[in-house]
């Protein structure tokens, strides 16, 4: 593994959690509410922005595989990172399902 790999790789998984978190909550928050078109037009350029994020790393990552490892290696490594995303979003729902029936339980 590359340094570039392994330094994206460890600040992904610092923040992948928390980002996973909080676009949760956005959406659950956002879904809860009665929302002017105001604030439904601040949601929307909100999480067009972050997605727009997301695809620059994803590209940026492509980029660093293309450029230090064979196909096969970036293919695998991009599996990994797939792989971290989802599970970090399988604990994120999981937590937030805890946090909500915790809520329910004291109401």
């Amino acid at each position: 593994m590359t340094q570039i790999e392994e330094s994206t790789r460890e600040q992904v998984a610092r923040f992948l959690p928390v980002a996973i978190q909080k676009a949760a909550d956005s959406y659950r928050l956002f879904m809860q509410g009665n929302n002017t078109a105001a604030v439904s037009k601040d949601f929307a350029e909100h999480h067009k922005a972050c997605k727009v994020a997301i695809a620059h790393l994803d590209l940026l990552l492509k980029l660093a595989h293309w450029a230090d490892l064979p196909c096969e290696q970036a293919e695998e490594e991009l599996q990994k990172l797939e792989t971290m995303i989802c599970d970090s979003a399988r604990k994120s729902e999981a937590a937030s399902k805890a946090a909500d029936e915790e809520k329910e339980d004291l109401a």
